[in-house]
């Protein structure tokens, strides 16, 4: 009977918790003035795309930098074979970044892989201060590990979102999209809570992130790493 009760104690303390898993997922922080560069995460491009941009026109940084080496099955069928990162980048402008301030590094295929590449590119050229743009439930996996990545040399990271994270009163997981968002990403942060986090904060050398390029990357005017 009390192993029954201890059972049904964690299954209640789980249930309650569960409508906040959003707000552990997300992560937004107070931005300075301004920075080296803007960063955008692959993935929801159009939205964070658009984020870049507002944030690049209000002046916050004068480089928007893009990620990503894997070009979507749909682009390849229509003959645009564009990478993440050259996809993430003409969205970003037509939203009125000039081309003059991105820049493409078709490399990485996760998150871990897309911090390894910033941090190299800001280790190369000096820019240390970076403001990243992600979605909320993306924003605490994708910050931390933008975090270990710059710490090395010595940079600065900052979240920001331009969407609302999942209200815990808004009933998020009875409608599908959210609930597969929120359940992939919950269970992405417990990996990388293991695979990288635990091992980078005890002062181990986490798994190496891979920077591999597609082997067919899509020929860009704008300039690359």
């Amino acid at each position: 009977m009390r192993r029954f009760l201890q059972i049904l104690t964690v299954l209640a303390i789980g249930v309650l918790a569960f409508p906040y898993l959003p707000d552990l997922l997300s992560r937004s922080d107070k931005l300075p003035p301004t920075a080296d560069a803007l960063y955008v995460f692959p993935g929801k491009l159009e939205t964070r795309a658009k984020c870049s941009a507002r944030l690049f026109r209000q002046g916050l940084a004068p480089l928007v930098v893009f990620t990503g080496s894997r070009i979507r099955p749909e682009l390849r069928a229509v003959g645009m074979p564009y990478s993440d990162a050259e996809l993430g980048a003409k969205l970003a402008a037509r939203a009125g970044v000039p081309a003059s301030a991105e820049v493409i590094i078709p490399s990485g295929r996760s998150t871990w892989a897309d911090a390894a590449a910033v941090s190299e590119w800001a280790a190369q050229t000096g820019n240390r201060s970076i403001i990243a743009v992600t979605s909320p439930s993306h924003a605490r996996r994708a910050g931390e590990s933008l975090r270990i990545a710059l710490e090395p040399i010595g940079g600065k990271v900052w979240m920001t979102t331009c969407e609302r994270s999942y209200s815990d009163i808004s009933g998020w997981w009875w409608h599908e999209k959210p609930l597969i968002e929120v359940s992939n990403e919950t269970i992405k942060l417990g990996l990388y809570l293991f695979k990288y986090f635990l091992p980078s904060w005890l002062g181990l050398s986490p798994e190496a992130p891979s920077t591999e390029i597609d082997p067919q990357p899509a020929p860009s005017e704008k300039k690359t790493r």
